[in-house]
């Protein structure tokens, strides 16, 4: 039964190693965009808590520091306050993200 059995030719070898190198070749860029973006999104979540935090600070001190900049894991976080209508104060964190885009969130708060 196994005397006509001569294994894998070179040949099939090669091309299985070759679809092999293609497959993981061509998923690796989507893999390493994808962790960049779990980064960003985790850099989006920090923005989002300072932001928490100035709404909080104002909110029980009423005040604030116009220009006011945090850096967290190496990223800068710039605020920026402006007069609204209707009473509110509008507040802006400004950041640069790992794929050098410049963000903006923003929220508002009564005076």
């Amino acid at each position: 039964m196994w005397r006509n059995c001569k294994g894998y030719t070179m040949l099939e070898v090669v091309v299985a190693f070759g679809i092999l190198l293609f497959v993981v070749y061509s998923t690796l860029p989507l893999y390493v965009s994808i962790v960049q973006e779990r980064k960003n999104q985790k850099i989006l979540n920090q923005a989002n808590t300072l932001l928490h935090e100035e709404l909080m600070k104002y909110k029980y001190s009423k005040s604030y520091e116009e220009g006011e900049e945090y850096v967290v894991n190496k990223i800068s976080y710039r605020f920026h306050w402006e007069n609204h209508v209707q009473g509110l104060k509008k507040v802006c964190v400004q950041w640069v993200d790992l794929s050098d885009r410049e963000k903006t969130r923003c929220d508002f708060i009564r005076k």
